[in-house]
C-alpha cells in the first residue's frame, strides 16, 4: 500500500544541512509500553526505497547509479536508529517483491505508478538487508498479520497509514522530516479504529493505490457516514448504500474492500479474501 509522501522519499531521516548530523525528535514518548522483551516489526519497503532514492545519482539521458556499500550502511544505521529509539531487543524486516494477489482483482490496482521509475539498487537493497522479501503479499498484510497473531510479541513499526490504522496497538511512526517538521511518534490505534479503517477507504479510496472511492467522499463525509457505528454488518451496509446513492455498484464497493483490507491472510499465510459480515 502507500507510504511515504510520493514525491519527498528522501525526507524519511533527512539530514539537517548545516551540521549534517541528523537530529531526531519521538513525539508522544509518553505513550510509549516497555517494549524491552518485544519484537520491533518493520514495515521496511520505505527504508530502503528512501535510501536508494537519497544515494543515487546520475540523470535520466546518462544513466543512474548508486554506490550499494555505501547505501548500504546508511540503510543499516537507519534499522539500528529504529531499535535504539523503541527500545525493543531486536529487528524484524519485511520487504514486498513483484505483484500480489491485489493486482489479479483488477488491472488499476496502482496502475497510476505504471510509469514511475524506482531507484536505482532498490532490489537489491532489499536482500542485503537481510529482511523477509515477500512476494505474494504486501509488507503490510504481513505485518498486520503478525501484530494481530502476536500482539505481544510486536511492536509495530511503520510509516504506512493502512497499517497503523489496520491493526490495534500502540506503534511506532518512523516518519520523520526535517523539511515539514514531522517528527517520528508512537501513537494508539483502539479496535474500533481498525475495525473501521477499511470501510472509510473504501468510501474515500486511495489514490496513492489506484483506487477510486464515491466521488466527492473525503476523510471528513466518510466519518461523517460511519459516525458512532460499531458493528460491521451495519458498516458495510452503509458503505454500500453510499455506492448505490452516488450510482455506483454495489460490486466496485466490494472490490474495493478487498484492495484495502489488511487482514485477508491467515497466520499460515494463505489468502482469505474479505468478505461482506453478512455472509460470513
Amino acid at each position: 500500500m502507500s507510504s511515504i509522501k510520493d514525491n519527498e522519499p528522501e525526507a524519511l531521516f533527512q539530514e539537517e544541512q548545516t551540521d549534517k548530523k541528523l537530529k531526531i525528535v519521538v513525539d508522544n514518548d509518553h505513550l510509549k509500553p516497555d517494549t524491552s522483551e518485544m519484537t520491533l516489526l518493520v514495515d521496511a519497503d520505505t527504508i530502503a526505497y528512501a535510501t536508494c532514492s537519497a544515494c543515487e545519482y546520475g540523470d535520466d539521458e546518462s544513466g543512474w547509479f548508486i554506490d550499494l556499500p555505501s547505501a548500504l550502511i546508511v540503510a543499516q544505521e537507519k534499522v539500528a536508529l529504529l531499535l535504539e529509539l523503541s527500545g525493543c531487543k531486536d529487528v524484524e524486516l519485511h520487504f514486498t517483491s513483484g505483484k500480489n494477489f491485489r493486482y489479479l482483482l483488477t488491472d488499476t490496482y496502482k496502475s497510476n505508478r505504471s510509469s514511475t521509475r524506482y531507484p536505482e539498487g532498490l532490489r537489491e537493497m532489499k536482500d542485503l538487508l537481510e529482511g523477509t522479501i515477500n512476494t505474494d503479499y504486501e509488507a503490510d498484510d504481513i505485518v498486520c498479520m503478525l501484530k494481530r497473531e502476536y500482539p505481544d510479541k510486536y511492536i509495530v513499526c511503520a510509516v504506512d497509514k493502512d497499517v497503523l490504522n489496520g491493526v490495534p496497538g500502540i506503534h511506532f511512526n518512523y516518519y520523520n522530516s526535517l523539511k515539514y517538521n514531522i517528527n517520528m511518534k508512537w501513537l494508539v490505534t483502539d479496535e474500533e479504529t481498525s475495525t473501521q479503517w477499511p470501510y472509510l477507504q473504501c468510501l474515500m479510496g486511495d489514490s496513492a493505490d489506484g483506487i477510486t472511492g464515491i466521488k466527492g467522499v473525503g476523510p471528513a463525509k466518510a466519518k461523517k457516514l460511519l459516525l458512532g457505528i460499531t458493528d460491521e454488518t451495519i458498516m458495510w451496509n452503509t458503505v454500500k448504500q453510499a455506492y448505490v446513492d452516488a450510482g455506483q455498484e454495489e460490486s466496485e464497493a466490494l472490490l474495493n474492500m478487498r484492495l484495502v483490507h489488511m487482514h485477508q491472510l491467515t497466520k499460515e499465510k494463505t489468502l482469505e479474501l474479505w468478505c461482506p459480515p453478512e455472509e460470513v
